[in-house]
């Protein structure tokens, strides 16, 4: 599960925080896959998953932390979400959605600044 970015018709790739063409994140990744893989794509409402999905998309341990807004990471780990907006030279602040709870997640995506 990671957080898409359209690349052409029907087919999207890893959202990044460093690469412009990468950070019109449209929604996440509903289902599971790999780039190439046809997956199902949530652009928007609240997405549910458990603990333990959301844990292998953050990084982090014990699901989603409520109230808090979720950024696309820059490279190497496209793809993946974090709490910490990016701060590098070069690197773009997509905020991606916010946590509800430990399982459930706003999608919000914004566009890159």
């Amino acid at each position: 599960m990671k957080c898409p970015s359209p690349v052409a018709s029907r087919t999207v790739r890893p959202g990044s925080a460093s690469s412009l063409d990468a950070t019109f994140a449209v929604g996440l990744a509903a289902t599971p896959g790999i780039v190439g893989d046809h997956v199902n794509v949530q652009t928007q409402g609240v997405l549910t998953l458990t603990t333990a999905q959301w844990d292998a998309i953050t990084g982090d341990t014990g699901g989603l932390t409520r109230g808090v807004p979720y950024y696309l990471v820059p490279a190497p780990d496209d793809g993946l979400l974090t709490t910490t907006a990016p701060t590098d030279s070069g690197d773009f602040v997509v905020r991606v959605g916010i946590a509800l709870s430990a399982t459930d997640f706003l999608i919000l995506p914004c566009c890159p600044v």
